[in-house]
């Protein structure tokens, strides 16, 4: 932009009567996206809504809204509505301010609870039917479905919990993303990755960071998940860095895996929480030897603790607990691996003994055990061993040097099914499970360490409950039978012996019937 200065004394541009203005041309921000409106009371609800794609070249400063809704900081995206009418119609518009002004606006309607409707409130009539004003002539009546209003609770004195916090009428579903609640009322809750070990998630003023203790290859950071955000995934037996702040001095930040409706609740972690607000420690997903097992796969982790306010926050964030390395799966009733005789069979849940049922197929080659959710078999192939019936099982007998076939079904997909032999563990192979739950491969019995001898063969994987289940199967295993040099002319001799012996029985017969002719 040129500014030219004119007097009476000059009427012209000149260089001594002219600035030039250099600047960033700026607009109003666009509309924010996402507005969504819950009731917290009669009288009172929620808004919250994402800030817009383009804010106009210039960074929002507020945030306009039609109704009075009081802001914790005046960027922030969510504000709560306050003198509204019980079982009103409510429309409130929400509208992005910069330097250059507000700029258009998006909308989104609600239906207060109360008055003498008794709506349960949402968006729309929380009834079934709509008036006759509000339906097309000849239309049918838009059905809505009856959501669940949770009421503004009174906030608890901090106290440690026995248990992870149950919202009315929702569990603990892994593919529902990330949410918060504040002094019980829903709160609006951000997640971003801390590279590819790490996660970070704030809600209020509440900030939690998780961080993958050592680097890891099989655990990290991915969004190609059903929830289609961040999520952290950690192998089972290791441990993450757990740090924040925003909490109130001298309370506790509890970590809790729920399950899915939080009745089998296990609490990883209960951290003090310093005087200046924040916490750090480290958090194991190993259980003990008398603990179940933590269970494998996707699954919420919930975080509660207690602001500077003196409101509980409660956090539920989706986690996968990836498999683990391979190691032998242990019968957890007697401390020990299992240690079985040919013929013999054992099965384990979380490493628990199961009734199974073992069903042998000699015509086929094969012993399969069965649970009525997964199965395990093998087969042996002609040239590689035998199978045979046994009182508590099948009889297997393995030989060196050759392959077997394993396979199964009802596993999660792409978790791995390890084969064991042992007294000394042996890993003889792995197989990755495919998207239909289950496996086909093969495993190579090398002589070097599959000694002659009873063994124990293992087959383990990861089934839908999260557990490992475990087949062990005691098997023989033999030396391959191989022809050496002296056994070779030993044959030889015996074979020419026996040609010459049918020779003279036939010179005997002959000379006989010429006798009696």
């Amino acid at each position: 932009m040129k500014v030219v200065a004119i007097t009476n004394a000059n009427s012209s541009e000149l260089s001594s009567n002219t600035a030039t203005a250099l600047g960033v041309p700026a607009t109003v921000p666009d509309a924010p996206t996402g507005l969504v409106v819950s009731s917290l009371s009669n009288t009172t609800a929620l808004a919250s809504w994402t800030a817009p794609a383009d804010d106009g070249g210039d960074s929002i400063s507020a945030y306009s809204v039609n109704l009075s809704c009081t802001f914790v900081n005046a960027t922030d995206t969510f504000c709560t509505l306050s003198g509204l009418t019980a079982g009103a119609r409510v429309t409130v518009t929400v509208g992005a301010t910069n330097l250059m002004g507000t700029g258009p606006t998006v909308s989104y309607a609600i239906t207060m609870p109360g008055g003498s409707s008794g709506s349960p409130g949402g968006s729309g009539s929380g009834s079934t039917a709509t008036s006759a004003a509000e339906v097309p002539r000849g239309a049918a009546p838009l059905v809505v479905p009856r959501r669940i209003i949770v009421p503004v609770q009174p906030t608890p004195a901090p106290s440690v919990l026995s248990g992870p916090v149950v919202a009315p009428g929702r569990g603990f579903d892994p593919n529902v993303g990330t949410r918060a609640t504040i002094g019980g009322a829903p709160a609006t809750v951000s997640k971003r990755p801390l590279g590819n070990q790490g996660l970070s998630v704030q809600a209020g003023a509440f900030e939690l960071g998780v961080m993958l203790s050592t680097p890891s290859s099989t655990g990290g950071v991915s969004s190609e998940n059903p929830s289609n955000s961040p999520e952290l995934s950690v192998p089972t037996g290791e441990s993450t860095k757990v740090a924040g702040a925003g909490l109130l001095p001298g309370s506790s930040l509890q970590v809790w895996l729920p399950g899915r409706t939080g009745a089998d609740a296990r609490e990883l972690a209960r951290i003090p929480v310093s005087e200046d607000g924040t916490f750090d420690s480290e958090l194991s997903f190993t259980a003990e030897r008398s603990e179940v097992p933590i269970p494998i796969g996707r699954q919420v982790l919930q975080v509660t603790g207690y602001d500077e306010d003196g409101n509980q926050t409660v956090v539920d964030m989706t986690i996968n607990i990836a498999q683990g390395s391979p190691q032998p799966e242990p019968n957890r009733a007697v401390g020990a691996l299992p240690d079985l005789s040919r013929g013999q069979s054992l099965a384990t849940s979380a490493g628990v003994p199961e009734t199974v049922t073992i069903e042998v197929q000699p015509e086929q080659r094969s012993v399969a055990v069965l649970s009525g959710q997964w199965e395990f078999s093998v087969e042996v192939p002609e040239g590689s061993g035998d199978v045979g019936e046994a009182e508590s099982g099948g009889s297997i007998t393995l030989v060196q040097s050759t392959v077997a076939r394993v396979s199964g079904d009802g596993f999660q997909p792409d978790t791995r099914v390890d084969i064991w032999l042992f007294s000394d563990p042996t890993l003889l192979g792995s197989v990755i499970v495919e998207a239909d739950g289950s496996f086909t491969g093969e495993v190579y019995l090398d002589a070097r360490f599959a000694i002659a001898g009873e063994h124990t063969l293992q087959l383990q994987g990861v089934a839908e409950d999260g557990f490992i289940k475990a087949a062990n199967l005691g098997v023989e295993v033999q030396e391959p039978v191989e022809l050496t040099t002296q056994s070779a002319s030993g044959l030889v001799w015996w074979v020419a012996g026996g040609f010459l012996i049918l020779l003279l029985v036939l010179f005997l017969v002959i000379a006989a019937l010429r006798r009696r002719a």
